[in-house]
């Protein structure tokens, strides 16, 4: 069979990659006759280039573009080496909602960008509670400070540390999924 390494820019007019068992062929390795077509592919969506003449799932081409992604930009994408390195992070595309970050191999001396697109976010978990403990820790703080002479400061003290404390978990997780 013709299947061809993971490398990038062997021969990027001939790249087709089976979606069923991710093995690449050349074309001439591809069932070009795609029984039910209709049925497997959706309305609007990419059409395949054949059947896989192994598992006989679709089988699609890939750009040089696509195998890049697909190796989730850890190659070189003109010799394909992975002794890559990210260099400095575009500012200027922040209205577009796309950053590039410029990357060059070490093996082959060319350069490229990648190109980074916002998705979405991901609320950061514990935050609004952390953010609260701390607001009660400065209430009995300030509580302490401000105490009438009739009252004991140390009780709101004793809050303020308790309320802290609470915190410790949190923070040395945090500390600890930092550390490399």
């Amino acid at each position: 069979m013709g299947r061809t390494k993971n490398r990038i820019n062997i021969d990027p007019d001939r790249r087709y990659r089976c979606d069923g068992c991710g093995l690449w062929f050349e074309m001439a390795d591809v069932e070009p006759v795609i029984g039910h077509i209709h049925e497997r592919v959706d309305e609007g969506g990419p059409m395949p280039s054949g059947e896989c003449r192994k598992c006989g799932a679709l089988v699609y081409k890939f750009t040089q573009q696509d195998e890049y992604v697909l190796l989730k930009g850890q190659r070189c994408p003109y010799c394909a080496s992975s002794d890559i390195a990210a260099l400095a992070v575009s500012s200027d595309c922040v209205e577009s909602g796309e950053f590039r970050q410029e990357v060059e191999c070490h093996s082959c001396d060319r350069r490229w960008h990648d190109v980074y697109k916002l998705s979405g976010y991901e609320e950061q978990q514990g935050v609004a509670e952390q953010r609260s403990v701390v607001r009660a820790a400065i209430t009995s703080i300030n509580d302490a400070l401000s105490a009438e002479p009739h009252r004991d400061w140390r009780d709101s003290l004793a809050d303020a540390a308790d309320a802290l404390r609470t915190l410790l978990p949190d923070l040395r997780k945090e500390r600890d999924g930092h550390k490399t």
